[in-house]
């Protein structure tokens, strides 16, 4: 294949798949037939997505002719075409005897399409190979080294005479351990917490601890680290102020980061009594049977009723919050937000979240209506008419809201309501 520029695909030609896979990337060449040779029309290269993917041969290269099929989709689907590649085990694709779910899923894509699978050797699989194997998608070079057995035994001998090191020793051999927090055996090896640096302070607790970073094996391969200082001269107590002095510029900084990233998104508030707020629906509480993701985030508007607190990032407000709400009337600035009017929908009402028990008190009867009743066969007489209510709701000022139901219903539920009523329309005073 020796092209300087891609071919524009022929649909009267069948397409020829190249893929292959390595274990860091997979590449793929899509190509067509022109005349002897080979013409490319696309290429494609990916990272491999994870190490365990990589660590089998046959998934790595299942997982190159999914992600290939998928990305040219709109060339290949719905026609016949040749796909070339170096791993013989795919023929046996539909003959495996277990499947893990991700197997599972790229086997279901693949039988979307028809294609004739091809062996190609891995000599003659140069494009589609070197386009696994871009340099940038290998993470890291990883190399080892290791040292001889004579130094070995001389690291031994020397920090069995590091007063440090044997003072750590002593304290992880006794019964009483007190230093977990600091340091911890595992199978043999010590792991120091505090001898990492620290980005608060730009050094390690132990150096500013000490005033001297502590010896490990590795400075035993790079020239000495410890300061010619000794502790209690007056130069290691220059050294040991002007550490601490960079360790307090450290903490300013990062002090300093971190209220700015909290501050990215706050503003200060700017709500006053008398207006109307909307108030976070996270703050009052789970309703009854409704799951949060099917409510909306706020509810409101409510009115401000005052204001408390002085802190630096809002203060918090008292809100009149509808009496069947069971929660307390106080909120951050954090968790309200502004109410803008609008005549575009003037009708629009407050939204009011539902009671914690699923029901609802009455605000009052406001009208009333006789339904006939159909007469049944037969000479007798004719039945009295059904009486029905017209019922409004508390904290439901919209009469569009207002429900009709009968005199029994509201019997069973609301008896001191509909006596009441019944009481006004007879011109009676009402019960005290």
């Amino acid at each position: 294949m020796n092209h300087e520029v891609l071919m524009v695909p022929d649909p009267q030609k069948p397409f020829i798949v190249t893929t292959d896979a390595s274990q860091y990337g997979i590449g793929a060449v899509l190509a067509q037939q022109d005349g002897k040779k080979l013409g490319p029309i696309e290429y494609m290269s990916k990272k491999m997505p994870s190490k365990k993917l990589a660590e089998s041969t046959y998934e790595r290269e299942l997982y190159a002719l999914y992600k290939t099929l998928v990305h040219w989709r709109h060339f290949l689907l719905g026609r016949f075409f040749y796909l070339r590649t170096d791993h013989q085990t795919l023929k046996w694709i539909k003959t495996q005897p277990a499947l893990s779910d991700a197997l599972k899923r790229w086997i279901e894509v693949i039988d979307q399409y028809d294609f004739k699978l091809e062996y190609l050797k891995g000599e003659y699989n140069k494009v589609a190979d070197a386009l696994s194997r871009r340099a940038d998608y290998l993470g890291a070079l990883v190399f080892e080294f290791g040292v001889s057995n004579e130094v070995t035994q001389s690291l031994l001998g020397a920090y069995q005479e590091d007063l440090v090191t044997m003072d750590i020793m002593h304290k992880l051999q006794a019964k009483d351990k007190t230093t977990e927090s600091e340091f911890v055996m595992v199978d043999g090896l010590l792991y120091l917490d505090k001898a990492g640096i620290k980005s608060s302070t730009g050094v390690s607790p132990n150096q500013l601890h000490l005033g001297w970073k502590p010896r490990s094996a590795l400075d035993f391969l790079l020239p000495e680290n410890r300061p010619a200082a000794t502790p209690g001269t007056l130069e290691y107590g220059v050294q040991y102020e002007k550490l601490l002095q960079e360790a307090v510029e450290h903490m300013k900084k990062a002090q300093q980061a971190m209220i700015a990233s909290e501050n990215q998104h706050r503003r200060q508030s700017t709500f006053q009594v008398g207006e109307r707020v909307w108030v976070k629906a996270s703050e009052l509480g789970q309703e009854f049977r409704i799951s949060r993701k099917l409510m909306p985030q706020y509810f409101g508007p409510w009115e401000v009723l005052d204001i408390v607190g002085e802190e630096m990032d809002g203060p918090a407000y008292v809100i009149r919050v509808p009496g069947h709400l069971r929660t307390h009337p106080v909120f951050h600035a954090s968790k309200l937000a502004p109410f803008v009017e609008t005549d575009q929908f003037p009708s629009r009402r407050s939204m009011l979240p539902p009671t914690m028990d699923g029901q609802v008190d009455i605000d009052d009867i406001v009208d009333h209506r006789d339904m006939p009743v159909p007469k049944p066969l037969g000479r007798g007489r004719p039945p009295k008419p059904k009486r029905e209510y017209r019922v409004r709701f508390r904290h439901h000022t919209d009469p569009k809201e207002d429900l009709w139901f009968t005199r029994e219903e509201l019997i069973e539920t609301a008896p001191q309501v509909v006596a009441e009523y019944e009481r006004l329309l007879k011109g009676k005073a009402p019960s005290k």
